[in-house]
């Protein structure tokens, strides 16, 4: 039997491919200027006029003190539209007395009334504590709310265990969702 003399395989020499340049996480920020007032309500208020403040902060010539006071018990029940999809990271909440305690989110329910909310299992339930004044912003878990058009916000009851709960300030961190216009799309040929 004749030998077969196996030769060493040649090593090639191969650079890695460039590394694709990592793209920068996209900061989370406040998504106030997102919120569609004109679809926007709350139910309980005696105030419902303020919204728009507690909502997006203050406007030109409004009060920059307003606070929303649930009226016939502690509970208020609010409904937010956002102008486009949104992921949200946390959610904020301010009041000079009697603070929301208990939360209940609801992602993308629209219409919900207050036997809704008691029927409903919430996509997350927040117990708020901390000093009342100051903006008590609360994370949310993240995978939950990743495309969000309305979320239905349902403060059960507030810290003071006042018949009346007070809020100054609902506020949101997250970021936009950029959807592809399949208008803006060329067709390739």
């Amino acid at each position: 039997m004749a030998d077969v003399l196996t030769q060493p395989a040649k090593v090639q020499k191969t650079e890695a491919p460039a590394a694709a340049p990592q793209e920068k996480p996209k900061c989370f920020g406040d998504l106030s200027s997102s919120i569609d007032i004109v679809k926007s309500s709350v139910l309980n208020a005696s105030n419902p006029q303020d919204l728009k403040a507690i909502l997006c902060g203050p406007g030109e010539g409004e009060p920059t003190t307003a606070v929303l006071k649930s009226d016939c018990d502690e509970q208020l029940l609010f409904g937010i539209a956002f102008n486009s999809p949104v992921r949200l990271q946390s959610i904020g909440f301010a009041a000079p007395s009697a603070a929301p305690a208990t939360v209940k989110l609801f992602v993308n329910r629209q219409d919900m009334g207050f036997d809704d909310v008691e029927n409903v299992t919430p996509t997350q339930t927040l117990t708020l504590s901390g000093a009342s004044p100051h903006l008590s912003q609360q994370m949310l878990q993240f995978v939950k709310f990743q495309n969000v058009n309305y979320i239905t916000v349902f403060v059960e009851n507030n810290r003071d265990d006042d018949e009346v709960s007070l809020v100054q300030r609902v506020s949101f961190v997250g970021d936009t969702l950029h959807k592809t216009n399949m208008d803006d799309l060329k067709k390739g040929g």
